[in-house]
């Protein structure tokens, strides 16, 4: 992982440590009780075919891998997140042909090219 913002350390450790590891172990069950608001979400963020998109605080990738859904095949989602444990589930559970990947960063420090995404989303534990 890039270095995170010393503003974050808390929560890094948080979302590397058991926190996270709960969150991950249970992600099935979070992604039922979430779906309603990840729905309102995507449909609020109106991703489009062919668009690049960044998805901040991914975790276990349900948004990432909605996201994804709406800008395949041309397009394609970046899940950026800074938990370990979350994002190996993201990528255990990616389904085959979706165009995401994920990346272990802090978002508030890490390097983005200029004009790399069309659209940024953000979610929130």
């Amino acid at each position: 992982m890039n270095a995170g913002h010393p503003q974050n350390a808390d929560q890094i450790a948080y979302w590397n440590g058991p926190g996270g590891q709960r969150w991950a172990s249970r992600q099935a069950a979070q992604d039922i009780v979430l779906q309603p608001v990840l729905d309102l979400l995507i449909d609020r963020a109106a991703p489009k075919a062919g668009e690049r998109v960044v998805d901040v605080g991914c975790g276990s990738g349900a948004s990432s891998f909605a996201l994804a859904a709406k800008v395949a095949a041309a397009g394609r989602v970046l899940g950026v997140d800074v938990s370990e444990p979350m994002l190996t589930r993201a990528r255990q559970s990616a389904p085959q042909g979706l165009p995401v990947e994920f990346t272990l960063a802090d978002a508030t420090v890490y390097p983005f090219a200029p004009k790399s995404f069309d659209l940024l989303a953000r979610a929130s534990a």
